[in-house]
């Protein structure tokens, strides 16, 4: 087996032709190649990886990529990160659905270069946004009886 092959396509699979909306529906046929060509790989050297793993390592791997960017920028605004609140704003930034680097950074650069006052409401606005998204969130919705009417 080509060790150097598996990574080549997994770089390719994860980082250039898998939508963030990832999904049996949504998948080409050639990334469907792709996807069968490296799960036989993978079953080659004993490695079990199904598409919700693959999905998983995906959005992950999608994920690490738009922190390090945000980070980077960050350090180049001289946005103090070491506090919680920090974090959490950064955290809630790569919750949002479907966003990109370029997003990311517009909505941290909007967050950093703004007022006391902007910046209180964006962060308001965008811990509330990750808390639906949150499995305790979900409980609430279904326990208050409007489970069925949550769009998420």
């Amino acid at each position: 087996m080509d060790f150097l092959k598996l990574v080549q396509l997994s770089s390719w699979f994860v980082f250039k032709h898998v939508p963030l909306t990832y999904s049996a529906s949504t998948t080409t046929y050639e990334e469907s190649n792709v996807y069968q060509e490296l799960s036989e790989l993978l079953d080659e050297i004993g490695y079990a990886f199904d598409k919700h793993e693959l999905k998983i390592c995906t959005l992950r791997a999608h994920k690490n990529k738009v922190i390090k960017a945000m980070l980077a920028k960050a350090r180049e605004l001289e946005f103090d990160m070491s506090t919680n609140i920090a974090k959490s704003v950064l955290s809630s930034i790569i919750s949002q659905e479907e966003i990109d680097e370029q997003e990311a950074i517009e909505i941290l650069t909007d967050y950093v270069t703004s007022d006391v006052s902007k910046q209180t409401t964006m962060r308001e606005r965008l811990f509330a946004a990750a808390i639906r998204k949150s499995e305790d969130f979900h409980i609430v919705m279904l326990l208050n009886g409007e489970g069925a009417r949550r769009v998420v």
